[in-house]
């Protein structure tokens, strides 16, 4: 399997499947308790144990497609369809879609693009109003069309004779079913930085994953006060 290192999102999906609510409610990290611990110890272990490459350089297309494919199985969203179909249209019958197996359970990372009003907005009236028609089931349907760009409501999903019966499609509906965003707020993506630095030394073996976890402990409530 090919686990992308500097997806800072891996990590803390792991974790959470494995039961670690990362911040506690008053935003004080959760780090260095057994299920954050033990996830870490897991991840790190593909690489350690020679399961998921380090340092190969791959095109995870090319590698994924090839006749005798050395990728056979990686994690990613469905814009990698549109792509693998585009780079590798022989393969196109011969690989699908699955959604993530579920330890305590199988949540995964929801994100993508956002509408949003601006507080100092003079038309927010408009501005809400378009949201509202990009909204729309029909809307939708035809900005997918456009863009390859899979729907956020779930009014779309239900009536859209595509993704209800596309295979490969309706395996990211299934699963945006256990999907969770990060953490809403702004030091977040540095505490997510700073996780890369730490666990690129565990994967390496310059650390322990107990002892650097610990380490990000720290650095993350310094990140989060």
């Amino acid at each position: 399997i090919t686990l992308d290192t500097n997806d800072q999102m891996l990590s803390f999906m792991f974790a959470r499947q494995n039961g670690s609510e990362l911040l506690t409610e008053n935003q004080e990290p959760l780090f260095d308790q057994p299920e954050f611990i033990e996830s870490a110890e897991y991840l790190t272990n593909y690489f350690t144990e020679g399961y998921a490459p380090i340092d190969l350089g791959l095109d995870v297309v090319q590698a994924f497609g090839a006749e005798e494919p050395n990728v056979p199985m990686f994690i990613s969203g469905p814009w990698m369809i549109n792509i693998i179909n585009d780079q590798m249209p022989d393969i196109e019958e011969k690989w699908g879609t699955a959604v993530l197996p579920a330890k305590e359970n199988n949540i995964s990372f929801l994100g993508g693009s956002n509408l949003s009003i601006f507080e100092s907005s003079e038309k927010k009236d408009e501005a809400a109003k378009f949201i509202a028609y990009m909204s729309k089931p029909e809307t939708q349907t035809e900005w997918m069309e456009m863009t390859k760009s899979l729907p956020s409501t779930k009014a779309t999903w239900a009536e859209n004779e595509t993704l209800k019966n596309d295979e490969k499609l309706r395996t990211f509906g299934e699963q945006m079913e256990a999907a969770e965003p990060m953490p809403m707020m702004i030091t977040w993506e540095k505490v997510a930085q700073t996780y890369l630095q730490s666990f690129e030394k565990m994967y390496r073996g310059a650390a322990t994953v107990e002892d650097e976890v610990k380490v990000f402990q720290e650095k993350a409530k310094s990140i989060l006060k």
